[in-house]
């Protein structure tokens, strides 16, 4: 278990969640009030109307937290080539239209890693993001 309490994230819904993207992921962290209980949850999911940044209510998850994963991946472009064939629902449409290229050309020039948001795994919304494991800098 991730954390000790009864909205953890189950070692194995981490796995099952991971193992739906590419291989070639040298690690994997996740963080999010989908992993870590908030203090007032309850007051913030307490009405069907309320929209907060830990639940956003989807016909999919019904009002779920989201679970926030970093990758750290070798081979950006390699990696989102083989994300976009196996999730292209994942991207939206200008990225995936443009493909692996632009997205880790956006990611290197960007702030380092590239996040697709609210993406719908196994009845859980997740966040996922992408980034560089290599040491060197994005050249300039």
């Amino acid at each position: 278990m991730i954390q000790e309490n009864d909205k953890a994230l189950e070692k194995k819904d981490f796995e099952l969640i991971t193992s739906s993207f590419p291989d070639g992921i040298d690690y994997a962290f996740a963080y999010g009030s989908g992993v870590f209980s908030q203090e007032d949850e309850k007051k913030h999911t307490s009405t069907s109307t309320t929209k907060t940044a830990e639940t956003i209510k989807t016909p999919e998850n019904k009002n779920q937290p989201m679970i926030d994963l970093i990758f750290s991946v070798s081979d950006v472009e390699a990696w989102h080539e083989q994300n976009l064939k196996q999730n292209p629902e994942h991207y939206a449409f200008i990225p995936r239209f443009m493909g692996p290229k632009f997205i880790s050309f956006i990611q290197e020039k960007g702030a380092g890693c590239y996040f697709n948001p609210m993406v719908s795994i196994d009845d859980k919304t997740v966040g996922s993001s992408s980034s560089s494991s290599s040491s060197s800098s994005p050249s300039s």
